[in-house]
């Protein structure tokens, strides 16, 4: 077929584009970001689903990963 080719996964990094440090100017905006996200996932009840949503974070930027989950941490103490 004219126009089509196959995909191959095997190159695609499914985090490159979404790591955060790039796409932010400011600390606070970076900061204001992982506060939003950690509260909303504070509120989640399953820990496996919190545990699997902060490595998604973590394979985009590991220090963001960290971030997000220290502050998950602070907000259920």
């Amino acid at each position: 077929m004219p126009g089509t080719y196959e995909w191959d996964r095997r190159e695609t990094d499914d985090f490159e584009q979404a790591a955060p440090s790039t796409g932010l100017s400011t600390r606070a905006a970076k900061q204001r970001l992982v506060d939003n996200i950690a509260r909303g996932l504070a509120q989640v009840n399953r820990r496996d689903i919190v545990d699997r949503s902060v490595s998604y974070f973590r394979n985009a930027d590991p220090e963001y990963g960290d971030r997000i989950e220290l502050a998950i941490d602070a907000l259920h103490s």
